[in-house]
């Protein structure tokens, strides 16, 4: 919240919003798509471990404080990333994650934050393919509905 508050101040919260959520529908878009894999199942048993996206989120919202907000403080950064940290370790502490569910999250919220920021090759491709795929899917919607 601390971090999408900043993106506010800096005219950026829509599209701060808007990789959050990406990021959110892929973290459990994987957990769904994995169902069952054994790296999907928790150390407490149960399912849809993989990745952590309580780590997937405090990582986003780090990354995003360490390069807009906090720029010219290295001690503040170094507790905001340390803050980062103690979410991903509670999560193993409490056997909800194990250290690879935890590791993949961090990772999908830096690759998120970092990435698909405005204006990066990563994210033009990712649009350019989203519209493709929306024109694809929409084509083949209309011809389904022409039978």
């Amino acid at each position: 919240m601390v971090a999408w508050s900043c993106a506010a101040v800096n005219g950026q919260a829509s599209e701060y919003a808007l990789r959050f959520v990406g990021m959110w529908l892929v973290s459990h878009g994987t957990k769904n798509v994995l169902g069952d894999a054994a790296i999907n199942i928790r150390p407490h048993g149960g399912g849809n471990g993989f990745p952590s996206a309580h780590t997937s989120a405090a990582v986003f919202g780090a990354s995003s404080l360490v390069h807009d907000c906090v720029t010219g403080n290295p001690w503040v950064q170094g507790v905001v990333l340390l803050s980062a940290g103690y979410v991903g370790g509670s999560r193993m502490e409490v056997k909800a994650h194990d250290l690879w569910q935890v590791l993949f999250g961090a990772l999908y919220g830096w690759l998120f934050e970092r990435l698909l920021r405005r204006p990066s090759r990563v994210r033009a491709m990712v649009v350019r393919e989203l519209v493709r795929l929306r024109g694809w899917t929409a084509l083949q919607f209309r011809a389904v509905f022409r039978r």
